[in-house]
């Protein structure tokens, strides 16, 4: 009966901060973007998948992409917004996705990342064998920027029309401060593929991708800190929505990890789906989608995480936060060997204390 009990409060408290979304698809979502707030959001997947909702997720409607093409990445402005995917895909809409069409047909590659970083006309689309294109004009002409590489281009983060990174498979990073005329390669943080990048301004940049690599720069790419995590998984996605130490990430196998430092991560799978993206609108909600349609909300910055302390705890304002103990009763201060839980206004956390 103890076991039972033990087990049933450990995922109650892991999990109920997690809400499985009601997808209206089953394919592989790619992509996310919330960009005005928590309720208006966008979704691309596979066969030309395109959601959108316009109540924080607890509906989705199916949009009319008019293209099969997997898609990869989307990025909203304002009204307007861009999608890309294989074989050349760019799509454009002016509605906030109600039509939209192709602006595509320079390209045959796939195409992996897109981005307009300040407004509706400059944007950079990137993809395989480090394919790389930019438009001045909203997507009406495309001119192709030279990288100097072949490897494909898998996540790009710009902070502005002329300040962005990208990264690759093998792991090079690459940077440009002129809008795309000039890459520069920067010194390469691992030979693991990369997959996503987010760069909270110019000197401070993470970095993640396969095997648990996870690497952090705070000069601009000179030298890289080495944060990768122990597990195998592929990490797809990376996000500091609102400070350079409070980030999130996502990856294979239902992997969610969180930082409240810009150094040490706390890790869990919330179950066994992978996870292809992920986007905090704001530190306290957020989302990740993945394999075979899945969609997850969090509106408590992605719920419990396991924690080893040996120093004893007590709480000091009862009414912020209580302990439990693996019974689910009350205790005043942790001060002996075993598990406890931590149950606050925000968070909740697991403790092991040795």
């Amino acid at each position: 009966m103890v076991k039972k009990l033990l087990l049933l409060l450990t995922v109650t408290l892991l999990f109920a901060d997690w809400q499985r979304l009601n997808s209206p698809v089953s394919r592989n979502l790619y992509s996310l973007h919330f960009p005005f707030d928590t309720l208006y959001g966008f979704i691309v997947g596979d066969s030309g998948t395109i959601l959108r909702t316009t109540n924080g997720g607890n509906n989705w409607q199916i949009l009319n992409s008019n293209t099969i093409q997997n898609l990869r990445d989307i990025w909203m402005v304002n009204d307007t917004g861009y999608a890309c995917g294989f074989m050349g895909t760019i799509l454009k809409t002016t509605n906030r996705g109600l039509i939209w069409q192709s602006i595509g047909g320079i390209s045959f590659q796939n195409f992996y990342t897109i981005i307009f970083p300040e407004n509706s006309q400059v944007g950079y689309v990137f993809g395989a064998q480090g394919e790389a294109y930019r438009t001045m004009d909203g997507g009406q002409t495309w001119e192709p920027m030279i990288l100097g590489i072949t490897n494909t281009v898998y996540a790009c983060h710009f902070l502005n029309n002329n300040f962005g990174f990208v990264v690759t498979e093998g792991g090079m990073v690459l940077k440009t401060e002129d809008g795309g005329n000039i890459w520069q390669i920067l010194p390469q943080p691992t030979n693991q593929t990369l997959r996503s990048i987010w760069a909270v301004n110019e000197t401070i940049i993470y970095v993640c991708g396969n095997n648990g690599a996870l690497f952090k720069t705070t000069n601009g790419g000179r030298q890289w800190l080495n944060m990768s995590l122990s597990t195998p998984a592929i990490l797809y996605g990376i996000i500091f929505p609102n400070s350079p130490d409070t980030g999130y990430i996502c990856g294979r196998g239902g992997l969610f990890g969180r930082t409240f430092d810009g150094r040490v991560w706390n890790t869990y799978n919330i179950n066994d789906t992978d996870f292809f993206a992920i986007h905090f609108p704001i530190n306290r909600v957020g989302f990740v989608c993945g394999r075979n349609g899945i969609i997850l909300k969090t509106s408590d910055y992605g719920a419990a995480f396991i924690s080893e302390n040996k120093n004893p705890i007590k709480i000091k304002k009862e009414n912020e936060t209580i302990i439990l103990n693996p019974l689910g009763e009350k205790v005043k201060k942790i001060d002996k060997k075993g598990i406890y839980f931590l149950k606050g206004k925000e968070r909740k956390k697991l403790i092991i204390f040795k």
